[in-house]
């Protein structure tokens, strides 16, 4: 939904050698708004940093302004990152970084930013706590902890290239007598079972012990969240079970599904397969209703490294091409599907699934893959309201980002409690007045004084990352609250794990804004690439109204 410039990949970086940047909010042309750790002074700082050729000019906002800004998104000391199961609140920051309540770790003696803060300490004063900020002898690190083991990890924020390591396990705790006495008489009846079992196999040659059938599951390289009531999909009672696609299966085992003989609950199915008769000829009678960069070669055209069959979607992001990515836009038309449509359908949840393979140099995108939704009388309003705050009436939606270099995912939202820069932020990097002159255009006034809103950031922990150089089974799922409530859901799995999962989200306010978009984008500006082609490859899409899964 943003065709904004998001801010330089400085994260982790030692400005004029002194400032440390612990967080990134957002940019503006060569203006950077940005958290930095004062490595002097030992304090924390709001800052503008100004990007230009051959130098960065870094200034200090004073802090009777940041004071006055803690009820805002930059407050002196940052909140807790929301996890999967926990909904970000009314508030809550677009990059938080701070705290948590988890079991915290331990590290051996360093330097630590504790909120505004700082202090030496060692491993006998305080343990560290989740998102605290470890200035080392020779880097940044940022404190972990595993919220599912309680142990401890680090990473340096200036090497994307390491990833966390969580400590060693600690060994089982032994069962109670109380468990055991409670547990034999399982393990007996299991391993009478197993006796019949052997004697079956090898005294009357049965070929398999008789087994419950099981409800289909997606074929992907882990276990199916979606089946799964530990996952917390929301799923009506009497739904079908997952769709299995073809490439796999048994005889006697659930049907599988293609392109060619679709799920009933498929929306749109594209396997790219009617590249053969050129690329050109597919755009034109393509299953898509609009595309960004599809004229250009450099920017998207057909390809032979496909995951299944013969041909995908490939995006070069060429320097002929300015560097600049491309993006499928599928809308959900009543009659033909051409841009502009109406009425059109809504939905109240869709799944999208697409393989994708980054190249193996690949560095950064700008936007990645969305699902969003409007009126169904009015087809652009989901389109250009990046500054504003939204109404609940006119448009919601949801993208899966990555960060750069890392390619660690994340959720980029806008709801309409979503936490944005106040006007005396804003003012130091845009036009907050022209902002909310263009928002109330769109019937988005800034109703509580000037801002600036930009989607809000709610990242995994610990982090999930996009591999390079292979295909992966990447799906994502948005749920729309109901009318009144603060129920909505979204999640997305990688190979068939679930990566994240958000609940309690509230993006709408009436029942006539309901989702009939998807994006397949790689949206990339010059000024993004800085030089380099970032590729992307992608092939077969499927967008549903039920879990899809992998092939």
């Amino acid at each position: 939904m943003s065709r904004r410039a998001e801010p330089a990949a400085l994260e982790g970086e030692i400005l004029q050698q002194r400032f440390a940047v612990l967080q990134v909010y957002s940019r503006h042309g060569d203006w950077v708004r940005c958290r930095v750790f004062d490595m002097q002074a030992m304090a924390q700082h709001e800052a503008v940093v100004q990007l230009t050729e051959g130098a960065i000019e870094v200034e200090l906002i004073p802090a009777d302004e940041s004071a006055s800004q803690a009820a805002s998104q930059h407050a002196p000391a940052p909140p807790p990152e929301p996890s999967a199961a926990s909904p970000p609140e009314a508030g809550a920051s677009s990059r938080a970084a701070g705290r948590s309540s988890r079991k915290p770790g331990r590290l051996e003696a360093a330097w630590f930013a504790a909120g505004a803060n700082a202090e030496a300490v060692s491993e006998e004063d305080r343990p560290v706590e989740d998102g605290d900020i470890v200035i080392a002898p020779s880097k940044i690190e940022r404190a972990a902890t595993d919220i599912t083991t309680g142990t401890y990890m680090r990473y340096a924020l200036d090497d994307p290239s390491v990833h966390p390591q969580p400590s060693p396990d600690p060994p089982p705790a032994p069962l109670s007598s109380g468990l055991r006495r409670l547990l034999w008489p399982a393990a007996l009846v299991a391993g009478l079972g197993l006796l019949i079992a052997i004697v079956c196999v090898f005294l009357w040659g049965c070929d398999e012990v008789p087994a419950r059938p099981d409800v289909p599951r997606p074929r992907g390289d882990g276990p199916a969240p979606r089946d799964s009531a530990e996952a917390g999909t929301p799923r009506e009672a009497g739904e079908a079970g997952t769709p299995r696609e073809a490439g796999g299966g048994k005889e006697g085992s659930a049907p599988t599904y293609s392109c060619k003989s679709p799920h009933p609950a498929w929306l749109l199915c594209e396997d790219f397969e009617g590249m053969s008769a050129g690329f050109a000829t597919w755009l034109q009678s393509s299953v898509w209703t609009e595309n960004i960069g599809g004229a250009d070669a450099g920017r998207m055209t057909s390809s032979t490294e496909a995951h299944g069959g013969s041909y995908s979607l490939y995006m070069p992001a060429a320097a002929s091409a300015g560097y600049r990515g491309a993006d499928l836009i599928w809308r959900a038309c009543s009659g033909a599907n051409k841009p502009g449509c109406t009425p059109l359908k809504g939905y109240p949840r869709l799944y999208f699934r697409t393989y994708l393979r980054l190249a193996p140099d690949h560095k950064k995108v700008h936007h990645f893959l969305s699902i969003d939704g409007g009126p169904l009388d009015d087809y652009w309003a989901p389109y250009g309201n990046a500054g504003c705050r939204p109404n609940g009436k006119s448009a919601m939606g949801t993208t899966v980002d990555f960060k750069n270099l890392s390619h660690e995912t994340f959720f980029y939202t806008y709801f309409p409690a979503m936490k944005c820069d106040p006007g005396s932020t804003c003012s130091n990097y845009a036009d907050p007045a022209q902002i909310c002159a263009d928002c109330a255009a769109k019937g988005m006034p800034c109703s509580s004084g000037l801002e600036c809103c930009w989607g809000n950031v709610l990242t995994p922990s610990p982090p999930v990352a996009l591999p390079l150089d292979k295909w992966v089974c990447f799906e994502m799922m948005m749920q729309p609250n109901d009318v009144g409530q603060s129920n909505g859901e979204m999640a997305y799995w990688i190979d068939g794990k679930l990566g994240h999962q958000v609940k309690n989200m509230k993006w709408r306010d009436v029942s006539t804004l309901q989702l009939n978009m998807v994006r397949l984008q790689h949206y990339l500006e010059t000024e993004d690439a800085a030089g380099h082609s970032n590729r992307i490859w992608f092939d077969d899409v499927v967008v549903s109204t039920a879990p899809v899964g992998c092939m």
